[in-house]
């Protein structure tokens, strides 16, 4: 994987694309997301490298091409719009805008063009379809024009300031930026105009690969998985220099030395993403008050209160990422791990494949910059409030895992709590938190199914679905939104479709009482049977005898293939409790 994420080795690349490219279309015969390029131009390199970024990232997808013409045009036949398609990626050339027979003259009128890709987007709209709007690059080339003429770069910028705009209004539409690619790695580079006229393809590789990644990022973001903790070294990658030997007043770190600045800006950019949701831990090798004396340095930024978590000893780097998790509850493949120390790097990546570890140098100058493209952390949805608050919900959690050890068992610690659940329906004011919870959740989710805010919009107001969630808070502080539920109802029978909750409550008898309280709404709706499913996964199968806890019993027989579905089965009346939890239940349903 490590490969495939920013700085790129291009010959590398090219030498892996034919058994990458492989891999990947073996993933699409079972690819659940479907894209469909529509482009005025050949984009079939595009494609597989965008297949090649998505399953690279773990996104299995199928990519279809659309057939020749201008997007706009392409955008008018009723054929582009497919009920299967998942996403629409509407590429944009500036070169479809122009005359090939008068050089520079426009063949579209800016509205018109605007019109008809909005028209596209309520149509994709209408279906529950997402659409990625890539805007208009520039042209690699110089012209002059009169004072009063509208020229190509005029043009452009009214079109894609117009696109922008216009979708604030559309929560399926997601701007991609193609510009900002082509200037990172330079318009003469990006465009290769033997390509165009030889094949109708404009871009050169270099531009193919970056665009093609650029376009992964926004599906990930859509689709993907975000990683949810960064985990630093110290010396030489939080501040420059070796603490240990050169002293916490001596190391390079603070805005006004050329030195400590490079460290000083990555830090500041570390404290925007943790304002974003992102966990913050340090993995280093040192003597631990050695190396917190240098958070007393007057040029840091960042401090101790900003770590969720903190390994600070000379064992193997790769063991302390592992106790880290444990710690936070997380999963490796959550995990970003930054070291300047290439032995350090590859030590973790042999150790443990599934930690995401850029190459990020040793030039503390290039930090931001690799960090920041590779853009792992990324995803579509909103800020909820549980994002802004994650530092403070583990710094509370940690709280709790110290005053365990006072406590003769876990059961006492848990009694001790006081925690409560606040029980309610799917709504408007929590739908963005449950649509996060289904899409991001991977260690309590029953059968991984991801849903739109549309599938989940229609679900709360059917009359054939049961809907909930869970509010928990504790006397430490407040969880918030932890957990959704949904069901689907036939006859006295209620099907468990998806069942999801936040790791940051496990252990905690929060399941039990959550399905104490599904009993009682069934049985206010006179639901007498339970039925569950539960599809194992690579990261599920600490759920995987939840149902047997519940007191559910087994559908069928045994099953020998690997994540293969089970079905599950419970009578409930009035006497159903399981009373296995210490929680106080409250219903604002």
């Amino acid at each position: 994987m490590g490969a495939l994420m920013y700085p790129w080795n291009f010959a590398e690349i090219l030498k892996s694309k034919k058994r990458l490219l492989s891999q990947a279309r073996e993933a699409e015969t079972d690819a659940p997301l479907i894209i469909q390029l529509v482009g005025g131009y050949t984009t079939h390199d595009l494609a597989d490298w965008l297949k090649i970024f998505n399953f690279k990232s773990g996104l299995k997808c199928n990519v279809i091409l659309s057939e020749w013409g201008g997007t706009q045009r392409l955008c008018l036949s009723p054929n582009q719009i497919k009920e299967a398609t998942s996403l629409y990626i509407l590429m944009a050339n500036w070169q479809d805008l122009f005359s090939r027979e008068i050089f520079d003259q426009s063949i579209i009128n800016e509205d018109e063009l605007v019109a008809i890709l909005i028209g596209f987007w309520e149509k994709a709209a209408a279906k529950g379809q997402n659409i990625i709007q890539c805007l208009y690059s520039h042209p690699h080339r110089f012209s002059m024009f009169n004072s009063n003429a509208t020229d190509v770069y005029q043009l452009t910028n009214g079109i894609n300031a117009k696109l922008i705009s216009a979708s604030q209004a559309f929560s399926n539409v997601l701007i991609n930026h193609t510009d900002i690619a082509s200037s990172i790695y330079g318009s003469l580079q990006w465009y290769d105009d033997r390509n165009w006229h030889a094949y109708g393809q404009p871009l050169s590789l270099e531009g193919t690969l970056a665009l093609s990644h650029q376009l992964s990022v926004a599906v990930r973001s859509l689709y993907g998985q975000p990683k949810k903790l960064l985990i630093l070294d110290l010396d030489n990658t939080l501040w420059g220099d070796i603490i240990g030997d050169d002293g916490a007043d001596n190391i390079n770190i603070g805005p006004d030395t050329s030195l400590g600045r490079p460290f000083y800006d990555f830090q500041v950019y570390i404290k925007s993403l943790q304002k974003k949701g992102v966990l913050l831990a340090i993995c280093s090798k040192n003597e631990e008050k050695i190396a917190l004396s240098g958070f007393d340095h007057t040029g840091m930024h960042l401090k101790p209160s900003d770590f969720a978590a903190m390994k600070i000893n000379w064992n193997n780097k790769s063991e302390n990422i592992v106790e880290i998790c444990k710690e936070l509850n997380l999963g490796l493949s959550s995990i970003v791990f930054i070291d300047d120390n290439p032995a350090e790097r590859d030590e973790v990546r042999m150790s443990l494949p599934d930690v995401s570890v850029p190459e990020i140098g040793n030039d503390p100058s290039e930090y931001v910059k690799i960090l920041d493209l590779n853009q792992f952390f990324i995803h579509h949805d909103g800020l909820t409030v549980e994002d802004k608050k994650r530092n403070d919900l583990y710094a509370d959690n940690k709280k709790r895992l110290n005053d365990e050890a006072l406590f003769i068992d876990h059961e006492s610690f848990i009694k001790s709590l006081e925690t409560i659940i606040w029980i309610e329906k799917f709504i408007p004011a929590n739908i963005d938190r449950v649509h996060q919870l289904f899409n991001k959740t991977n260690q309590f989710n029953l059968n991984t199914i991801r849903l739109s805010k549309k599938d989940l919009e229609l679900i709360s107001i059917s009359d054939k679905n049961i809907t909930m969630t869970a509010r928990a808070s504790d006397k430490y502080g407040d969880h918030g939104l932890i957990s959704a539920l949904y069901g689907t109802i036939n006859n006295k029978s209620l099907a468990i479709d998806n069942w999801v909750m936040s790791c940051r409550v496990f252990d905690r008898t929060i399941e039990f009482a959550l399905f104490d309280a599904l009993v009682n709404i069934c049985l206010s709706l006179k639901i007498d049977t339970v039925i569950g499913t539960h599809t194992p996964t690579n990261t599920n199968y600490v759920i995987s005898d939840l149902y047997m806890k519940l007191g559910f019993e087994k559908i069928g027989e045994e099953s020998t293939l690997p994540n293969e579905t089970t079905e599950w089965s419970i009578s409930i009346d009035q006497k159903t409790s399981l009373n296995n939890h210490h929680c106080e239940i409250k219903y604002e349903y």
